[in-house]
């Protein structure tokens, strides 16, 4: 290996080791700001089970079968945005509760978080849609197909269907995990007179996209969404409603001329017309199924198939309807106005981000987050919260809590190993979490308020390293110079008006 990429693999080991460590107790640090501390869970597993809506159907790139999810589906998504995550997904276009049950469940045993979104391909929203408004295949009137689809939500065998995947769900997820339920989003906004004259139909006789129409296609999401939500709560799932999420950012907008395939704010897609919509015509008519159409003309034309399914932006308020449920708000929507100074960069290039900004290569390497605490009364609910993130932390990771060792007679660490060692390092667990420092400097006239700090964009001049963190992290310090003890070191440092946490990562540790 040579120097530079030497070097390279251990900022990166770095930036993973301080993003995990940061991932993961951020949510459990709010925590001591809410009754339930538990409603705060370490992610470290999660599983997604559904239909097209969870595969993301038309929303970025995706592999080559119906299973493949696409890139920016609401699950791919929302692992990006939870932090680091082992993640799975088992949902497939064309889904129901029925292959859910039998193909879906099986894998999800060790998961901490499982999503469901199935419903739509067995309430007969494909006839609605076909008879309702493009008119791919007409064989009945849109008021039968209501009345269909209605039927089908509202039937024994749906509920009960629903209920045992739920059922299932909950007995094979671990005890810790969360299971949660989506719904769908209404399509149309049904208040606005702009398109009582137009229409989606690609052939004749068209079918107006009316006040009354939208409203009574809306309803069937509603009644889909209240089975959805009964069914999921009775049986021990929570509820996620993305509805509120999609509110200017449906079909017929006020101001919209529609079909508008054109516009970004549109979270759902459209057919794109002009683009050989006859011959998706001919195609469908000759199908006989939902499951045909899916599995046949899908291939062909992902323009068909994604109709009414979410762009990336949709699948993004699904992301955010999920995050809000699961408790995981960003800090800074949670009254905890969250700035992070990282590292020893010069404040030129500052950036909020907590996966970069590692200082200069030595032995161990350093990042400060700051945190606006105004109650000091709260400094011993959040070192409680910090010590019990870090057990649960450390309990998926338990070389967190300890050392990499070589083994042999003569073995040490870092570049000091002996004579003799076998060149085999193993993690080597030393208590029940990594160290964790706490200073109360609130006090301490020299040490400035959060406000001074804050005013002056954190600048590093401001954030002393001897103070804040538990080691001196600075080429050539006696303690970047000290035999290795553990991975990660922490050290909380409330000051008046803030908490700022420091987290220590050591690059031996990880090479």
């Amino acid at each position: 290996m040579s120097t530079a990429s030497g070097l390279s693999s251990i900022m990166t080991s770095m930036t993973s080791i301080i993003t995990y460590v940061f991932a993961f107790l951020i949510p459990v640090l709010a925590s001591p700001f809410q009754s339930n501390t538990s409603s705060f869970p370490i992610i470290t597993t999660y599983t997604a089970l559904g239909d097209s809506y969870a595969t993301g159907s038309g929303a970025g790139t995706h592999g080559h079968s119906l299973c493949s999810p696409f890139s920016d589906a609401y699950p791919i998504q929302l692992t990006k945005a939870i932090g680091p995550v082992l993640f799975q997904s088992m949902a497939c276009s064309g889904a129901t509760t029925g292959s859910v049950f039998w193909h879906q469940l099986d894998s999800i045993g060790d998961s901490d978080l499982v999503t469901l979104t199935v419903g739509g391909n067995e309430v007969d929203f494909f006839g609605v849609l076909n008879e309702c408004v493009y008119q791919w295949r007409p064989l009945g009137t849109c008021e039968c197909e209501l009345r269909k689809s209605r039927r089908l939500i509202e039937s024994r065998s749906f509920v009960d269907s629903y209920a045992r995947v739920v059922r299932l769900a909950k007995q094979r997820i671990k005890p810790s995990g969360r299971l949660l339920v989506t719904g769908y989003a209404t399509f149309f906004n049904e208040e606005t007179t702009a398109c009582d004259g137009a229409t989606f139909s690609i052939r004749d006789p068209e079918q107006l996209l009316t006040r009354q129409l939208r409203r009574d296609l809306n309803h069937l999401v509603r009644m889909l969404n209240h089975v959805i939500r009964s069914t999921a709560e009775t049986a021990g799932a929570e509820y996620v409603d993305m509805d509120e999420m999609f509110d200017g950012h449906r079909f017929c907008e006020d101001g919209v001329s529609e079909p508008d395939d054109t516009r970004s704010d549109t979270w759902f897609f459209n057919l794109e017309y002009g683009s050989g919509n006859e011959r998706v015509a001919e195609e469908v008519n000759r199908a006989h199924s939902q499951e045909v159409f899916l599995g046949g003309l899908g291939k062909w034309y992902m323009g068909v198939t994604r109709v009414f399914h979410p762009t990336k932006e949709g699948h993004g308020g699904i992301r955010d309807a999920v995050i809000s449920a699961e408790r995981l708000e960003p800090l800074t929507q949670r009254g905890w106005p969250l700035t992070t100074h990282v590292g020893q960069e010069s404040p030129s290039t500052y950036q909020a981000d907590c996966s970069r900004g590692l200082g200069p290569l030595g032995r161990e390497h350093d990042a400060c987050f700051c945190f606006s605490v105004a109650d000091a009364s709260s400094h011993s609910a959040i070192i409680n919260t910090l010590t019990e993130g870090l057990e649960r932390l450390s309990t998926s990771f338990p070389w967190l809590a300890g050392r990499v060792v070589q083994e042999g007679a003569g073995a040490g660490t870092g570049a000091g190993a002996g004579e003799g060692s076998s060149g085999i390092f193993r993690p080597k667990t030393l208590g029940k979490a990594p160290l964790l420092v706490v200073k109360k400097l609130r006090h301490d006239p020299s040490i400035p308020t959060m406000d001074a700090p804050r005013r002056a964009d954190f600048p590093i001049s401001m954030l002393d390293e001897s103070i804040i963190a538990p080691r001196n992290t600075l080429p050539g310090s006696s303690d970047d110079s000290a035999p290795d003890s553990a991975p990660v070191f922490l050290q909380a440092n409330f000051i008046t008006g803030g908490l700022l946490l420091t987290i220590i990562g050591s690059t031996t540790q990880w090479t």
